[in-house]
């Protein structure tokens, strides 16, 4: 009986030290990894996150700059024992010096499909020592979701052409092609991304008139989600005249919806982006 009783008391130990090495004060440096966190009602384990992130206004958390441009100074100011980032995260030597500080820095693959967004959540949930079951909620709430998208694409009688443009104050707007993150959503979504060539390209009023899309989402880069749609008609007013002019479906695509990857955000504009497509004759 004794030597169980040790043998008890050391596995008690062991689990008490486990415990206590779990990461308590978090930096995340990625909107994309903040929003899994939020999502997962982990963020009371948040000291601070980048400029990029976006965390209910009730939380109280220094923001320490740009998740490109992070200073080891800043990081170290907070006293974290975790910081979780995205590829982009950098630049190195500040992320070398906090390592050096035994910080452990943890780097997630940005999520470009729902594989490795389930994936990165898994990842968050050993990290942040989360309750399974919150982790498997998420999980089962994004594959309802993306059901759902799979449904209305469904329904569509035909691929619309769907117009991403990008919004740049008093420059031409510039439309989105492959690879960007809104032509994740619009494929996503059921729809065919109208540009015809990777990355961003200035467009012309004419050339948007000339692609004669069904569906336009626009984007103005701001935190506050100002009226980009708007903005567009009233900068590019021939666009009235388009299939997406006459049936006003030139609409606003979210800031969220574009930053970190595929997540929470771009799953909604998605779904809600295929739910337009479906009334498309």
């Amino acid at each position: 009986m004794k030597p169980f009783m040790k043998l008890a008391g050391l596995s008690l130990c062991v689990s008490l030290s486990f415990a206590s090495s779990a990461a308590e004060r978090v930096i995340s440096a990625g909107s994309g990894i903040t929003e899994l966190i939020v999502a997962m009602d982990a963020t009371k384990k948040l000291v601070a996150v980048d400029m990029s992130s976006m965390v209910p206004e009730s939380e109280k958390l220094e923001k320490l700059g740009y998740h490109r441009t992070l200073s080891a100074e800043g990081l170290l100011s907070v006293e974290p024992d975790l910081i979780i980032g995205s590829p982009e995260m950098g630049p190195k030597a500040a992320l070398d010096i906090v390592r050096q500080a035994d910080v452990d820095v943890e780097v997630l693959p940005q999520a470009t499909d729902p594989e490795q967004l389930l994936k990165n959540v898994d990842t968050l949930a050993s990290l942040l020592d989360t309750d399974s079951q919150v982790s498997d909620q998420l999980k089962q709430q994004i594959n309802e979701q993306l059901k759902r998208i799979d449904e209305l694409k469904g329904q569509l009688k035909r691929q619309p052409k769907v117009l991403f443009v990008l919004m740049r104050g008093d420059r031409a707007p510039k439309l989105g092609g492959g690879g960007t993150p809104a032509d994740r959503i619009i494929t996503l979504a059921g729809g065919s991304n109208g540009a015809g060539f990777d990355g961003y390209k200035t467009a012309s009023e004419e050339t948007l008139l000339s692609m004669n899309p069904d569906l336009i989402l626009v984007n103005k880069p701001t935190m506050e989600n100002a009226d980009a749609a708007k903005m567009l008609v009233e900068k590019l007013p021939l666009l009235k005249f388009t299939p997406a002019g006459k049936q006003d479906r030139i609409v606003n695509l979210p800031t969220a919806a574009l930053l970190g990857g595929l997540g929470p955000s771009a799953l909604n504009s998605s779904e809600d982006l295929a739910k337009q497509l479906v009334e498309i004759q």
